[in-house]
């Protein structure tokens, strides 16, 4: 058994800990806005720990922490790009983004968790695909609401980041359909539309029940968990990524409304939950990592997202 520290987004890294915790290591959660700014009080707290595994590029990027962790201390070190990290990186001057290019050098491994983000981080170093998710996808699969309703994540922070201006004019122009929105509290006051507080820890299964369609315009992002619980549960998705399953836009206006009436007009299930219980099991994905943890160098299978 190994002692591992997670280091990154809370919610994603606590989540992790609790699933090798089960598997009887010893764990930690760091969250990397707190870790990282004071070099004892980083390395103190990360002492006893074989493995550290950050959840984040953004928690990796100092070349003199990476030569303390990995040659006085012999840490294992394992840094996954989620998504925002590698805009990040690729934006810092030039000085700032060396010397995080000089730490991810010294990790003994670097993932992004989708191939977008390993093509987009080829400038700044070498990494691989490999997904991160946090549960077993869900086998009950709900009926398709008789009411044809949208569902969409428009935090209060960055919501144009989100399409948020896209999302109203779809509201304006489609009367008929029903908009669920995590955040997006400015638009409660259309008649079609109901908002929620955005909620880490909710079953999201109350609003995937509700659902026919997943609308995600973000101009930049990761492996969407919204995206594949979607897509586990047949519901249909728009979203700006290839993606097997997926209606791809390019978040022009004309081409997501075409998309939606098409949907609208034929209020059919997805075909996708098979193939995302397939291709991304939770059991052989914590197995795989375990054997990371255990050996940096160990192979990982390759898979063919198409």
């Amino acid at each position: 058994m190994k002692s591992i520290a997670f280091i990154g987004h809370t919610h994603f890294s606590s989540r992790l800990e609790q699933a090798f915790r089960k598997r009887g290591h010893d764990t930690i959660t760091l969250d990397y806005n707190d870790w990282g700014h004071q070099f004892i009080f980083s390395m103190a707290a990360v002492k006893k720990y074989e493995v550290l595994h950050f959840i984040s590029g953004t928690g990796f990027r100092k070349i003199f922490y990476a030569l303390i962790l990995r040659f006085v201390f012999k840490k294992t070190l394992l840094v996954h790009f989620v998504g925002s990290d590698v805009t990040r990186i690729q934006s810092r001057k030039l000085i700032d983004k060396l010397n995080w290019m000089g730490a991810l050098k010294l990790a003994h491994r670097v993932f992004c968790v989708a191939p977008w983000l390993t093509e987009e981080l080829k400038s700044c170093g070498k990494s691989e695909t490999f997904p991160l998710f946090f549960r077993n996808f869900p086998t009950k699969i709900f009926k398709m609401p008789t009411t044809f309703t949208i569902l969409s994540y428009l935090p209060e922070s960055r919501p144009e980041f989100y399409g948020r201006d896209i999302v109203e004019k779809l509201i304006i122009a489609n009367p008929k359909i029903h908009f669920i929105i995590l955040g997006g509290s400015d638009l409660e006051h259309y008649s079609n539309v109901e908002t929620h507080p955005i909620d880490y820890e909710t079953d999201m299964n109350q609003f995937y029940s509700r659902t026919s369609l997943l609308l995600r315009l973000t101009k930049h992002d990761g492996l969407s968990n919204m995206v594949m619980e979607s897509l586990a549960l047949n519901r249909q998705v728009v979203w700006t990524y290839e993606f097997p399953y997926v209606q791809k836009t390019k978040g022009n206006i004309m081409q997501v409304q075409n998309i939606i009436s098409s949907f609208y007009h034929h209020n059919k299930p997805n075909s996708s939950s098979e193939w995302v219980r397939s291709k991304f099991n939770y059991s052989v994905f914590l197995n795989t990592l375990e054997n990371l943890y255990e050996n940096p160098t160990y192979s990982i299978p390759a898979e063919d997202y198409s």
